[in-house]
């Protein structure tokens, strides 16, 4: 079983009240793999990974997670002097506790730590930092770390995040210095483009293959249903975390789950059927519970991480690109220089220069457009197929414009634009 050893602000306090919910399934997405664990090579337990939760209210919270093996010095143990079996019974009742000594792997499970950020930003590479702060103190001081690493994490929780492309120095209290003098530790958050710094630690190109990397991000772009498999947490999240960042200026708004916690994953089969698209990360231990026969009727595009495969369970209409060949050999071209120039972050520019053509469109006929009561510019589909047709670099790609216009990640844009579409 899993508990909360330590949190700031205190579990029931005011301040967090409101993250109940959230309270009571951090374990559950701590410890995702937890039935697993016990078959896990070591060296796979120390990993970073991150879990999504959406509220009702469609507002996420991310939780940034580092998990590794507690290590500390066991203290001496005391000579206990003999004394003959039977004479007296407590010394009996003693002997028969020693005999049940817990196994080797369950002594190793008990020594898993799971240290646990809750937060609405999103800033993968700061986290990470304080993360391996963390991991130096226990390092270095293993007989007070604990009070250390707390009196650190109460600082950070307490001070107010720094602005983008900023640092703040939080001080804390430091029982660790000889001169009693106050513990300084630097927070620096990434600028507004957070979603580079996701490209250089997702490393997509050597995980995905350009073919792979074109099919999921225009099933991406299209709202299909796309179902990502890993071995590995850090992975995993990783990949998906990065590959949605590639959709800048568009947000996805639908479904997405990362990773599934414990409780979850019983749910397995179920999830995968749902009729609204979605990202789905899911463990290959899971997806053994899920027979492909039942994803049929569900048309979704699964991705295997760990042996580069794609399964696509889609109809034969959507199986198909529906970008016409240049702009498929256009793409593939730029993510071979992007490979070739080990520059992971220029994939950004890659696909937003891919889909900034369809929604500049947009501004070209919003000017002729009638504006309504509430403000709103409405412009019709067929105008605006009609200019993709006259767009020579995307004349042939009228199909996918079709299908990302509808998209609701679309409309939640044109909305921020004061624009809607009309299909009469």
């Amino acid at each position: 079983s899993t508990a909360v050893t330590w949190a700031h602000p205190p579990l029931g306090t005011t301040k967090c009240r409101n993250l109940a919910e959230t309270e009571r399934m951090i374990p559950d997405f701590a410890f995702p793999d937890l039935d697993l664990l016990e078959t896990k090579n070591m060296k796979s337990l120390s990993e970073t990974y991150a879990f999504v939760q959406t509220n009702m209210y469609a507002t996420r919270t991310i939780g940034y997670c580092r998990r590794f093996q507690y290590k500390n010095r066991k203290p001496k143990r005391e000579k206990r002097k003999r004394v003959r079996s039977g004479t007296d019974a407590s010394v009996r009742e003693q002997h028969d506790q020693d005999k049940k000594k817990l196994t080797r792997i369950q002594r190793r499970l008990l020594k898993i730590r799971v240290w646990c950020i809750i937060t609405r930003l999103h800033c993968f590479d700061t986290f990470s930092m304080i993360f391996d702060e963390i991991y130096r103190i226990r390092l270095t001081e293993l007989q007070n770390a604990d009070s250390e690493i707390f009196s650190l994490l109460k600082a950070i929780g307490e001070s107010a995040a720094p602005l983008p492309d900023n640092s703040l120095e939080i001080q804390y209290v430091s029982k660790l210095r000889e001169d009693n003098s106050m513990g300084l530790f630097e927070v620096r958050r990434p600028g507004p483009e957070d979603r580079i710094t996701l490209l250089k630690n997702a490393d997509l190109l050597n995980r995905l293959s350009k073919n792979m990397m074109i099919t999921i991000m225009i099933a991406l772009f299209t709202e299909s249903k796309v179902l990502f498999l890993d071995k590995s947490l850090s992975s995993l999240t990783s990949t998906l975390h990065a590959l949605t960042s590639l959709l800048y200026p568009l947000d996805w708004e639908l479904i997405y789950i990362p990773m599934l916690s414990v409780g979850i994953r019983a749910m397995a089969r179920d999830l995968v059927q749902s009729p609204s698209p979605y990202i789905i990360g899911m463990l290959k231990e899971d997806y053994s519970k899920v027979k492909e026969n039942e994803l049929k009727d569900t048309e979704v595009l699964v991705v295997d991480l760990t042996r580069r495969e794609i399964h696509d369970l889609r109809n034969q209409q959507d199986t198909s690109l529906p970008i016409c060949e240049p702009t498929r050999k256009r793409l593939k071209h730029k993510l071979r220089e992007v490979q070739k120039g080990r520059d992971e972050t220029k994939q950004c520019e890659v696909w937003s220069g891919f889909i900034r053509p369809f929604l500049n469109q947009l501004d070209q006929l919003c000017f002729d457009a009638a504006k309504s009561r509430d403000g709103y510019r409405t412009i019709q589909l067929s105008d605006y197929l009609d200019q993709i047709k006259k767009t020579e670099t995307i004349s042939g790609d009228v199909t996918f414009a079709e299908s990302l216009i509808t998209t609701q990640m679309s409309q939640l844009w044109l909305q921020k634009q004061r624009l809607s579409i009309s299909k009469h």
